[in-house]
């Protein structure tokens, strides 16, 4: 009886050690540079929120005759999960130094649902990061971001003057 006491207390032990490992930001750091990343071109116009949480998103017109366009949406990461603006959050970047696609050219002969899973799985592989040139201070910037689903046939309005023109 005490083999079977000792049996069942060393699997219990061996299966909380053998769990995997939290990622610092370091070690996430390293692993995230042998990944490819994926860098999607979105007019500035089409981001919205502010401190500690903004969003972007692109739109296709919808090949279902139902609806008339299909939303792609995006939430900007902040590392260090605090309240910055936009622009501390994001980088200044040479646009002519990667390689970013359209969206409306590149997701142009797909259908939604290929859109989307293409979107959903990129996470696995690759970090997205969305760019976009900023008129007031004549620069491209790059935020990473995570995509966050899809929605049709709805309208996206900015109160206000949107993020690039209320945050210095």
């Amino acid at each position: 009886m005490k083999y079977i006491y000792t049996y069942i207390i060393f699997l219990i032990t061996t299966n909380c050690f053998s769990q995997q490992e939290i990622y610092s930001e370091k070690k996430l750091f390293i692993q995230n540079n042998s990944i490819e990343d994926v860098y999607i071109f979105i007019d500035s116009r089409n981001f919205f929120g502010s401190k500690g949480e903004y969003r972007t998103h692109f739109s296709i017109i919808s090949k279902d005759s139902r609806f008339s366009h299909d939303n792609y949406n995006f939430i900007i990461l902040d590392p260090k999960l605090e309240e910055r603006n936009i622009y501390q959050i994001g980088e200044q970047i040479n646009i002519d130094s990667i390689n970013y696609i359209t969206p409306n050219e590149y997701f142009k002969d797909k259908s939604f649902i290929e859109t989307h899973n293409e979107l959903s799985l990129i996470k696995n592989q690759k970090r997205i990061f969305i760019i976009t040139y900023i008129n007031d201070r004549k620069k491209h910037m790059a935020w990473n971001a995570k995509y966050d689903g899809t929605i049709r046939d709805v309208t996206y309005t900015q109160l206000g003057k949107g993020p690039f023109r209320t945050e210095q």
